[in-house]
């Protein structure tokens, strides 16, 4: 019996791409997987974005902090997040600046109601973080 999987598809960057670009040239198209670094001490609910290189994951970048609090729950809890690059590197329409890398993200779950909740809870941590830092 096939399991029942719920996507949640938005638009996204990299961030980061100004400290990991020495090792990774994006290209249009790269999938990309992601997984909680819970040893960061920037943000201790950071999801790192990882190429598969040489059949080892290194590390290129991390999702955006605005919502990284539910992208690590919703790893923690089954789900799947995968990056497909979109785009050439940009400035980063983060808090902090730096360099991005624009993408696709793609939030597969077999709970439907964390997949059906993804809208509203990364709009309302979004609008959280730029408030913090004045950008609103």
């Amino acid at each position: 019996m096939e399991r029942t999987t719920f996507t949640y598809e938005m638009e996204s960057e990299i961030r980061g791409f100004h400290v990991y670009g020495q090792t990774w040239r994006p290209t249009i198209g790269d999938l990309l997987s992601t997984d909680r670094e819970q040893a960061n001490e920037d943000d201790k609910f950071a999801v790192a974005v990882y190429r598969t290189h040489l059949n080892e994951n290194e590390l290129v970048g991390h999702l955006p902090a605005e919502f990284s609090r539910i992208a690590a729950y919703f790893i923690q809890n089954g789900g799947e997040i995968v990056c497909k690059v979109t785009g050439k590197r940009v400035h980063s329409k983060g808090p902090r600046g730096g360099l991005a890398i624009p993408c696709k993200l793609r939030w597969t779950s077999s709970n439907k109601k964390h997949v059906q909740r993804l809208d509203k809870l990364i709009g309302t941590e979004k609008s959280k973080i730029l408030q913090k830092y004045g950008l609103v």
